[in-house]
């Protein structure tokens, strides 16, 4: 069940469907991709961050239906090559396997950054995050999403 802020209500989901919804991945997402196992032995392939992406996607979708465009942007602490591939990756697969057509209320936005644009152990800056609202705003204008 989800509830709501205070903990005791059980929260319609349907009481609010948003337009648009901004999954923002951050390095933490996808910083388990890695070649090697790691200390555990674990360690996470491209098909799994595909599988995690479209487990995101089908949750997002059973919450709020099929009405809200989702961008998924990616790229706030630094780039991996591997994570937008395995990102647009998903949304190809989502749209095959569950809708039959390409669905274009899913979106995949790259963030692009220089490395000055972050400080402590690469978390973005106020102006970095500036920097990236203004990239969103004009990503979402260019894809004419919410009659833009």
């Amino acid at each position: 069940n989800r509830y709501s802020y205070n903990h005791s209500t059980p929260y319609n989901m349907n009481d609010f469907v948003p337009e648009m919804i901004i999954a923002n991945l951050g390095t933490n997402d996808v910083g388990a991709l890695m070649t090697q196992p790691n200390q555990y032995g674990d360690y996470c392939t491209q098909d799994d961050i595909v599988d995690g992406a479209m487990t995101m996607l089908k949750g997002l979708r059973s919450y709020y239906g099929s009405s809200s465009h989702i961008v998924f942007c990616y790229g706030m602490m630094g780039q991996d090559t591997r994570a937008p591939e395995a990102i647009r990756a998903a949304l190809i697969r989502y749209s095959n396997e569950v809708t039959g057509i390409y669905d274009d209320k899913q979106i995949f936005m790259s963030f692009a950054f220089s490395e000055t644009s972050t400080n402590y152990a690469g978390h973005p800056t106020p102006r970095c995050n500036q920097k990236a609202y203004e990239q969103l705003q004009k990503y979402i204008e260019a894809s004419h999403l919410l009659g833009f």
